[in-house]
Order: structure tokens, then C-alpha cells, then sequence
């Protein structure tokens, strides 16, 4: 009965932790928006503070919703003593090097920091019209129903082109990545040893391939065709004070 109850629990908690109040949008760069790209500036939004990390166990979701504010908690807790480094300020310089690459845009040298969720209203320095802004909307660590020894390590993620002069949303993309089950799944202390390296390889993994496919469904290639910029001497977007 109990491990018919902690399934439930597992089913019902993870769907609020692993998904929350996510929108999946996606809207790629129309080719008649590139040729005001280009020579214009960029530059990417930061969050200083991290999003809540979801540390999901079994024997916390017997207590139900409870425990899931108990692991939201202990989440924060690991990420804060183990230094895990939430990928979405790397994944917006990336992809503001990436309109430098192709479209021939400038970007900027510093981060604007931000603390919600709406830019819309945000002030650039006149070199930046425009505003990449990447933010994690879920992460964390979850076990699996049927197995409550081993878990999957999560993260979603949504990015946004913005014209701060025409306050207008140019591009939109989101990437989520949520792992079955193999035979390689990690044990809880396999996951935390060495200071969490396991949590944070997955981490550095779903940087790289959500910023791949962000890339690819924001800034699609047919569009890159209507323009020939691509600078060879780009100035390269880095995080503020390095």
C-alpha cells in the first residue's frame, strides 16, 4: 500500500515540480527582420539569483505537497554548498554570439541584470536594441516511479529576441530535457559524490544542447540567407566584471 501511495506521490509531485507553470512557445526569426539586425547591438539579460532546484526523493514525497516544498528547500541548499551554476546566463552569451556570427550584430561586452520575468519594459544603452533573455523555468533532480533508488537529473529552459526600440518579441524558443530510465540511471549517492559532479556534467550537457536546438528553432538558417554580415572581428559578449 505505501509504495502504491509513494508512486502516486512520485507521479503527481513530479509533474508539479519538472513542469510548474511552463509555456512552451515557439516562434523562429522572420527573414524579413534580419537586415535590421545588422550593425545593430545585443546584448544579454543575467539573474543573479538562481531558480528554485527540485531535490526529489522518495521519502520526501510521502509526505506530499509538504515535502515538495521540503525538497524545493534542500534542492537550493545542495546548489548553494556545491556550487551548481545554473546554465542560462551561458546559454544567452552563447546565443547572442551566435546573431554576431550570422547576422552581423554587435555585442555588447556587459549583462543587463534582471529579476522577473518581463522585459518588456527594460532601458538599453542606445549600442543595444536588442535583448537576448534566457531563463531556466525548471531543474532539478527527480527519482522514477517504479524505481526509487535511481533518478533522472531535468532542466528546461526558455529564450527570447527582443527589440527594446520597437518593444517587440522577435523570437522565442524552448527547450526541455527529461530522461527515461537506463540502465545507467544514477543512485542518489552516485549523484552528490564529488560534490555533485554527476548533476553538474548533466547540467553542463543540457547547456550545450538546449543551446544547440535554441539556435537552431530561434535563428533559423533560411533566414540567415537574406543577409551576407558576418563580421570577422565580432566583438565576443563575456559576463559582467570577467
Amino acid at each position: 500500500m505505501l509504495r502504491i501511495f509513494r508512486t502516486l506521490c512520485a507521479l503527481t509531485i513530479a509533474t508539479v515540480l519538472t513542469t510548474g507553470c511552463i509555456t512552451a512557445n515557439k516562434q523562429a526569426l522572420a527573414p524579413n527582420n534580419v537586415a535590421a539586425l545588422k550593425e545593430q547591438g545585443v546584448v544579454a539579460t543575467s539573474r543573479e539569483k538562481k531558480p528554485d532546484f527540485a531535490a526529489m526523493t522518495a521519502g520526501r514525497a510521502t509526505f506530499g505537497l509538504i515535502g515538495a516544498f521540503v525538497m524545493i528547500s534542500e534542492g537550493n541548499t545542495l546548489v548553494a554548498e556545491n556550487g551548481i551554476t545554473d546554465p542560462a546566463n551561458e546559454i544567452a552569451i552563447s546565443l547572442v554570439n551566435n546573431l554576431s556570427n550570422r547576422y552581423g550584430t554587435k555585442s555588447a561586452v556587459a549583462t543587463i541584470p534582471v529579476t522577473g520575468d518581463d522585459i518588456s519594459n527594460l532601458s538599453v544603452a542606445p549600442a543595444a536594441r536588442y535583448i537576448v533573455d534566457v531563463q531556466t523555468i525548471n531543474w532539478g533532480f527527480a527519482y522514477f516511479p517504479t524505481n526509487w533508488t535511481h533518478y533522472r537529473i531535468h532542466y528546461a529552459v526558455k529564450a527570447k529576441l527582443f527589440d527594446a526600440q520597437t518593444k517587440t518579441l522577435l523570437a522565442e524558443g524552448f527547450c526541455r530535457r527529461f530522461p527515461e530510465e537506463t540502465p545507467t540511471s544514477p543512485g542518489y549517492d552516485q549523484m552528490l559524490a564529488d560534490k555533485a559532479a554527476m548533476i553538474k556534467a548533466a547540467m553542463a550537457q543540457w547547456r550545450d544542447e538546449c543551446t544547440a536546438e535554441l539556435q537552431k528553432d530561434m535563428f533559423p538558417t533560411e533566414a540567415t540567407a537574406t543577409t551576407n554580415a558576418t563580421p570577422a572581428n565580432a566583438t565576443v559578449v563575456s559576463k559582467a566584471g570577467t
